[in-house]
């Protein structure tokens, strides 16, 4: 694709004041015999130029071109007016005066009426541009391209064409109809040659033409006066500043363009004979001086000057040549040509190269020049950012290195297309990064010829990014047909402007109960889905006015006749030029019944909230009241002000800042309370309050505001503040009521009472004084000072200072300043830097035993607690007349224990004695007891046959009361031995021991049917084995005694262990007992049932309770009349 070309050659710049002036086109054709008579032409005055030939031209535009980032452009003339008259007269004054048949050149004038603009010098075979005239330059920014085309009058041209084909010189005039024109050679040889020579040429002309006049002066006045109008004429009609000065640097002579310069320069009127030099400051006179000096000593010097003159800066170039005569110098002639006007047109030209490479360089674009060979000429850092290289990177490639293959037949059909049109793109193709990544871009460019090679001019786009978007523009388009086929309300698109539906969703017939065929072609109104036709009216108006509708609500009739209430949103959108409504209903039925229950709730809830006996208010994010109840619009002394919809912080402005953050966090989610929290009011009083906030939500879970629950607690804080003082006013009486009676000890209870004393009110400091008639001893003192102590303890009287005056009076004294107080007559109290006073007598009946003493070195109210101290003091009494009380009492106790001892041994004697004889009792009752049940036992078994039923009866009866008495016997005997044997401490194993028991009444148990259940713990208990053993068998024959009359007879013996004991029960179904009679059953001969009901001692229940005692236990029974009884033991694990 790539085939190099040249960048036209007639592309130059212009400066924008010059466009829409009209010049004056002064057309002297001039031959001119060799080159080097092309500056001495061109510094020519006027005069050679026929004033009767003139085109009149305006320029107008020019076309701009890029190369290399320089931007230059061409002008495009408009010629206004060409007289056949004026080309005769100019054919016959310029081309038949001037030409020659050796001559090789001619040359054009621009100019207006007033100011010449330029001269440009042509080469007659191809019409190349030698050299410009340097004000042309000046003005036109350094360039300008003027052909002879385009002239007014077709035969004008024609004309003009044949007269310069037919002179005698032999002149060719290319005429070209193409824009176009000639090239600045070299910008060096303009500036250098066609301006430095040209003012050379001019300065030395006018050099000559000044010292020819000066000769002339000196020859004839007559000729001077002629001499110095022509030569005023000749200077005073140039644009240059032309001066002359003597060797003592006065002026000679200058023109007015200099006079009138230096006189807006220097506010200095100039005249003849006036020292230049003289008149300049020291700074410009250093600077000119030595100019000045070397142009006197035979030098030609030329050299740039800058001057600010009325606030703006110019530019000149200044040439100085000595002034000869005669071989001696005489002066220095001096020309200044103002450059200001090129100065600029430098400076906008670099600034014009670096903006363009500026632009090149930082164009988001890619940018290549390459050759038609691939090879890439030039590249900015855009397009090797594409590629992932740098520039340096980028330029050792090809074309061809950074194109997949696959692009080998679009590359061709596009480089065909170059070929014939000179374009080609844009298109789009892949390039092969760094990383052998592929990166999309779009291209477009164009071929030009340079120099005779033609280049390819391209700009390459990354279109990654709007590949993606392509993408993602398709990726969202299914979305959209996956949303709108399933999206949860009814959507339908319709056409405009009839409204025609043309799709509708898969929720349509759900929603609506019309199917999609029946809806596709037929609108709304059709279907008569509008349940107020108004509602539609309005809603198509608003669509028509503003494009969209939101959630606009609407009842739409379903095909069923039911009313379905909805959101009707609408939106009119363009898809290839044509309008389109796309239209949803979302179906709020339930929402509004949602909505109804919830605003009925709401009302109920803020009847609730302002009728309610708490104090509550809700707020919202805003900390503005929603709702608050009566009852907190009074706690907070608000009255009766609108509330409602009013910041908390305005209405209770006092609310401190720690409540605030409180507010803040809640509204963030947290739950904060308190039980009491101080509320500072407006007024200055101090309320207490106890409340709690928390975040309330709205319907999505965010949070909406808070919910504050309070109540004022003022009157209960100080209730509780006074049962809190009283709580520890008590507390501290128990304290030191269980202190004192701790100990007996006077001295103890002295000690104990001031450091309680002191304790109880604040650490103050506490005496304690005894009386002893009418002297008070300092028994006790306690103080939270460290450093307190008492310098002299002097004798205390009844009747003296406080303390005495309390004993002598009978009753407390109070002193709030007993610096002022005349009852305070002990000087240490003040020395100690007390200030106030209380003194409490101790008083036991009619007695005042001593009094207590409590200062503090701060003025305090001890009257305002009379009742707690004088509480104390009562204490203390108690304590010191209980330690007094103890003392006499040890006295009588010492006696009294001497006497029981006496007294103790005889009753052990007595005991003993006691023991013995009822042992000896029971053992000596046996023997009749055995008699008389032999002999009785005999007369059944022998003589029985001789004895009536009466006296059988009789027999029976004996033998049945000597059995009693024999069992009473036993019984006695073994309660009595009870108390003499010695029991043993062994581990027992339960169970063993109640199936031996068990066993022992087998029969009994097989007989009657009882039923027996045990459950005992597997671990053994530690007891004495018969005791226990006669305990148990004690509660099993009781059990199957009071069980004979049930029909089931059930006995259960149970036990369950726990950390040190082990309790075990015997329950039974019996007749069981009222406990009414429980204190009773335990005590020896006390029976519930008569003898024959239940026969029986009395004393089993007796020996189970003496047996437990010796034990380390216990026993208890329960029972319910008619249900049975449970006996329960405690042993010793």
């Amino acid at each position: 694709m790539p085939e190099k070309t040249s960048v036209p050659e007639n592309v130059f710049s212009i400066d924008p004041q010059v466009l829409g002036k009209i010049f004056i086109l002064q057309t002297a054709i001039h031959a001119i015999p060799n080159p080097e008579s092309v500056a001495e032409f061109l510094c020519r005055g006027l005069d050679s130029i026929p004033g009767t030939s003139f085109t009149a031209v305006r320029i107008d535009s020019f076309i701009k071109f890029t190369n290399k980032g320089h931007k230059k452009e061409v002008f495009v003339k408009e010629p206004c007016d060409l007289c056949y008259k004026e080309f005769e007269e100019l054919k016959h004054a310029g081309i038949s005066k001037n030409g020659k048949q050796q001559e090789k050149y001619f040359c054009i004038h621009l100019q207006t009426i007033n100011k010449i603009y330029g001269c440009i010098l042509f080469e007659k075979n191809n019409g190349e541009l030698l050299a410009p005239y340097q004000p042309f330059l000046e003005n036109l920014a350094n360039t300008v391209a003027l052909t002879l085309e385009n002239r007014a009058h077709e035969n004008s041209l024609n004309q003009l064409n044949n007269e310069l084909q037919r002179s005698r010189d032999g002149l060719e005039v290319l005429v070209q109809q193409r824009t176009g024109a000639l090239i600045q050679k070299n910008e060096e040889l303009i500036n250098s040659y066609a301006e430095i020579k040209k003012a050379q040429r001019a300065s030395h002309k006018l050099t000559e033409d000044l010292q020819s006049e000066i000769e002339v002066r000196k020859r004839t006045e007559e000729a001077k006066a002629v001499s110095e109008s022509n030569l005023n004429a000749l200077i005073n009609n140039r644009n240059e500043s032309i001066w002359s000065l003597d060797t003592n640097y006065h002026l000679i002579i200058c023109n007015d363009f200099f006079r009138n310069a230096y006189l807006a320069a220097y506010h200095v009127k100039l005249k003849v004979g006036l020292n230049l030099i003289k008149i300049l400051s020291p700074e410009l006179k250093a600077y000119w001086k030595p100019k000045y000096d070397a142009a006197l000593s035979g030098e030609k010097v030329s050299f740039e000057f800058g001057e600010t003159i009325q606030g703006v800066r110019f530019y000149f170039n200044v040439f100085l040549n000595p002034i000869l005569s005669n071989g001696k110098i005489i002066g220095v002639s001096a020309l200044s040509v103002d450059i200001t006007e090129r100065k600029q047109a430098e400076e906008k030209l670099r600034t014009s190269e670096a903006y363009n490479r500026l632009l090149f360089e930082t164009s988001p674009i890619g940018l290549a020049l390459c050759r038609m060979d691939g090879s890439l000429v030039d590249v900015n850092p855009a397009y090797a950012k594409i590629l992932g290289r740098t520039v340096e990177e980028t330029l050792k490639l090809s074309y061809w290195d950074i194109t997949p293959e696959k692009y080998a037949q679009q590359e061709a059909e596009q480089l065909k297309n170059l070929k014939e049109t000179g374009v080609y793109g844009p298109f789009e193709k892949e390039y092969i990064h760094k990383d052998g990544a592929l990166i999309p871009a779009r291209l477009q460019g164009l071929i030009f010829t340079q120099e005779g090679e033609r280049f390819i001019w391209s700009s390459v786009e990354d279109i990654t990014e709007r590949r993606k978007a392509e993408d993602k523009l398709i990726e969202s388009e299914e979305k959209f047909q996956a949303i709108f086929k399933t999206a949860p309300g009814s959507m339908i698109l319709s056409s405009l402007p009839d409204g025609k539906t043309i799709e509708v969703n898969d929720n349509f017939f759900r929603i609506t109960g019309y199917s999609r065929e029946e809806a596709l072609g037929k609108n709304t109104a059709d279907l008569k889905m509008w349940a107020d036709s108004d509602a539609r009216i309005h809603f198509l108006s608003k669509l028509q006015t503003d494009g969209l509708v939101r959630n606009f609500e609407a009842d739409l009739n379903h095909k069923s006749g039911a009313i379905r209430n909805g959101l009707v949103s609408g939106q009119i959108i363009t898809v290839q030029g044509k309008k389109y409504l796309v239209s949803t209903f979302y179906d709020i039925t339930e929402r509004k019944r949602a909505e109804e229950k919830l605003q009925r709730n709401e009302q109920l809830l803020r009847l609730f909230i302002e009728n309610t006996p708490a104090a509550i208010a809700m707020f919202d994010r805003e900390m503005k009241y929603i709702v608050a109840s009566r009852r907190y619009l009074t706690d907070y002394d608000l009255g009766k002000p609108e509330v409602i919809g009013r910041s908390h912080y305005e209405i209770l402005p006092e609310i401190p800042e720690r409540w605030k953050e409180i507010h803040r966090r809640c509204l963030a989610g947290a739950t904060e309370r308190a039980e009491e929290d101080p509320f500072p009011r407006a007024s200055g009083k101090l309320d207490w309050v106890r409340w709690e906030i928390r975040p309330w939500y709205e319907r999505r879970g965010e949070i909406g505001g808070i919910i504050l629950f309070s109540e004022v607690i003022t009157e209960r804080k100080c209730v509780e503040d006074e049962l809190k003082r009283r709580n520890e006013e008590l507390t501290a009486l128990n304290i030191l009521g269980r202190r004192i009676s701790q100990s007996l000890s006077l001295e103890e209870v002295v000690s104990d009472a001031v450091k309680e004393l002191s304790a109880a009110i604040d650490n103050e400091t506490a005496f304690l004084f005894l009386r002893d008639g009418e002297k008070l001893n300092l028994v006790g003192c306690e103080s939270k000072d460290a450093s307190f102590a008492l310098a002299e303890i002097p004798e205390h009287r009844v009747g003296q200072c406080i303390c005495g005056l309390a004993v002598s009076e009978g009753k407390p004294l109070y002193s709030a300043n007993i610096f002022t107080d005349l009852r305070c007559s002990w000087k240490e109290c003040k020395r100690a830097g007390f200030r106030s006073f209380a003194a409490l007598p101790l008083r036991t009946g009619e007695e005042i035993i001593g009094v207590v003493g409590l200062a503090s070195k701060e003025e305090r109210d001890f009257e305002s607690r009379s009742g707690f101290l004088e509480t104390i003091a009562s204490q203390v009494t108690s304590g010191i007349r209980n330690a007094r009380l103890f003392t006499e009492v040890q006295r009588h106790a010492q006696e009294l224990e001497n006497r029981v001892k006496e007294r103790t041994l005889e009753l052990q004697v007595k005991n003993t004695e006691l023991e013995a004889f009822t042992y000896s009792v029971s053992h000596d009752l046996k023997t009749p007891l055995r008699g008389i049940d032999s002999y009785s036992l005999l007369l059944l078994e022998d003589h029985a046959d001789r004895l009536d039923e009466e006296g059988r009866a009789f027999l029976k009866n004996i033998r049945s009361a000597s059995l009693h008495m024999r069992h009473l016997i036993d019984d006695l005997l073994a309660y009595s031995r009870l108390e003499r044997r010695h029991f043993s401490q062994e581990k027992v194993n339960l169970s063993a021991l109640v199936n031996g028991l068990l066993a022992e009444r087998g029969d009994e148990v097989l007989k009657r049917g009882v039923k027996i259940t045990v459950q005992l713990p597997s671990r053994a208990v530690t007891a004495d084995p018969d005791g226990l053993s006669m305990v148990l068998r004690n509660l099993i024959d009781n059990a199957l005694k009071f069980t004979a009359q049930v029909a089931k007879p059930a006995v259960e013996i149970g036990g369950r262990e726990e950390e040190k004991i082990c309790n075990i029960w015997v329950k039974d179904n019996g007749i069981g007992f009222d406990m009414r009679h429980y204190p009773q059953i335990f005590d020896i001969f006390q029976r519930l049932q008569t003898q024959e009901e239940f026969p029986g001692t009395g004393i089993g229940l007796a020996i189970v309770k003496k047996a437990m005692e010796r034990m380390g236990g216990k026993v208890w029974g329960e029972s319910v009349p008619g249900k049975g009884a449970t006996f329960y033991l405690e042993v010793p694990k």
